[in-house]
């Protein structure tokens, strides 16, 4: 099976070209910025000639700087929007299939339950707009391809929101944290396995799916346990317990741009199914991430 990985040089993209190239019988080609720019046709229409036949697209590539897009939204949609659909038409137009991540911001968060694959969208953002766009340009070149929905990513690179209030816990005395915004966090070390089940043992599957660790928690409550963990290891944390600050509050002090979904968790109950077991839950993902952060802390004194 030939597999194309776009955004292959980001958080999720380099973990998924590493572990797909550990399958047996699995070619990867992995493109990043540099081999195929998302703000240019051309750019996709070449890269995807130039990797020739394929079986399988997976897009981890997007424009995620949430206040950046607010203020430049034709960038915003020709990126996570027109690209998407244009490489869901080439991959179309080769008998490929292809699977794309979205977002929880596609919905406007006035919903307090988690939301499933048919509740109707509503962004209240241009990113989550543009990221609306993608799912729909991409389904309207092959209702065959996936759209995959994600929330509150973390856990590789620099760890995501966890590993920040870790960083910050090591430095300062004080640190707040919304206590207002509810989610689903999503460890990219189960998304890429996810990923790998849809991609080989999960073909059929089309249309949009959700997929997160189980649970839904609070801003404050996710970095808390983070910090819980962290000190339960024995670093040297300066503060153990978070403040809080509003949404709107956190808002005006750091001059946002873009308005966010207070209420975006994501139901995870089709994938569960799909896989015959439902995926860990947020908490157990993050002991998990602090834990092994823990052995890179000590080898380079830094978090």
């Amino acid at each position: 099976m030939k597999v194309i990985v776009a955004g292959a040089h980001g958080n999720v993209g380099s973990l998924c070209v590493q572990r797909l190239r550990q399958r047996h019988g699995c070619e990867v080609i992995a493109l990043g910025r540099r081999e195929m720019d998302l703000a240019h046709d051309e750019a996709i229409r070449s890269a995807l000639a130039a990797a020739g036949d394929f079986d399988l697209l997976i897009n981890c590539a997007a424009w995620t700087e949430v206040d950046a897009c607010e203020a430049d939204p034709e960038k915003a949609a020709r990126i996570n929007g027109h690209a998407v659909g244009l490489m869901g038409s080439v991959a179309a137009d080769r008998r490929a299939r292809m699977i794309h991540l979205s977002t929880d911001y596609v919905f406007d968060g006035s919903q307090t339950v988690p939301y499933r694959e048919e509740d109707p969208t509503g962004p209240i953002s241009v990113y989550g707009a543009s990221k609306r766009l993608g799912e729909e340009r991409l389904l309207a070149a092959s209702p065959d391809h996936l759209v995959l929905r994600v929330s509150w990513l973390f856990g590789s690179g620099t760890g995501g929101f966890p590993g920040w209030v870790i960083r910050q816990a090591l430095r300062s005395d004080t640190l707040r944290v919304v206590t207002d915004k509810w989610g689903s966090p999503t460890s990219v070390g189960d998304l890429v396995e996810a990923l790998e089940f849809l991609a080989f043992e999960a073909r059929e599957v089309r249309g949009p799916l959700h997929f997160c660790n189980s649970g839904l928690t609070s801003w404050q409550d996710w970095g808390q346990h983070a910090l819980d963990e962290a000190a339960a290891a024995g670093l040297p944390l300066r503060t153990t317990r978070l403040g809080g600050v509003t949404m709107s509050g956190l808002a005006a002090e750091a001059g946002w741009r873009a308005r966010r979904p207070v209420h975006s968790a994501l139901c995870n109950e089709r994938y569960a199914a799909l896989r015959g077991q439902t995926p860990r839950t947020w908490e157990k993902a993050v002991t998990d991430f602090v834990r092994k952060a823990l052995d890179s802390f000590a080898e380079t004194h830094e978090f």
